[in-house]
């Protein structure tokens, strides 16, 4: 494994003033953000993480979206992060 086959991307809270990180392959995150934001030259991307560690992308999404995410009840596959979020085990390896 090279250390290029991961991104690690800081996401700072606001409110707690906590750091987590995502932690993902290029190539899972370029497929997920295709499905979600289409192709494109250019990729903005906003990652929310809760106090209930789950990790969302959450560029397009309507105010009533946002406020499920807050809530806990906001439901996308391709959109949630979670098991990316904090996922130490690629860093892990390359320690070894």
């Amino acid at each position: 494994m090279s250390r290029a086959d991961y991104w690690v991307f800081v996401v700072t809270g606001f409110e707690n003033r906590s750091t987590d990180f995502v932690i993902i392959k290029p190539s899972e995150l370029l497929r997920r953000l295709n499905i979600i934001h289409g192709r494109s030259a250019k990729i903005q991307s906003y990652f929310w993480v809760t106090e209930r560690d789950r990790c969302w992308e959450t560029r397009g999404l309507n105010r009533p979206e946002h406020f499920l995410i807050a809530d806990g009840r906001y439901e996308n596959a391709v959109r949630d992060f979670s098991q990316f979020l904090n996922n130490w085990k690629p860093v892990k390896v390359l320690n070894k």
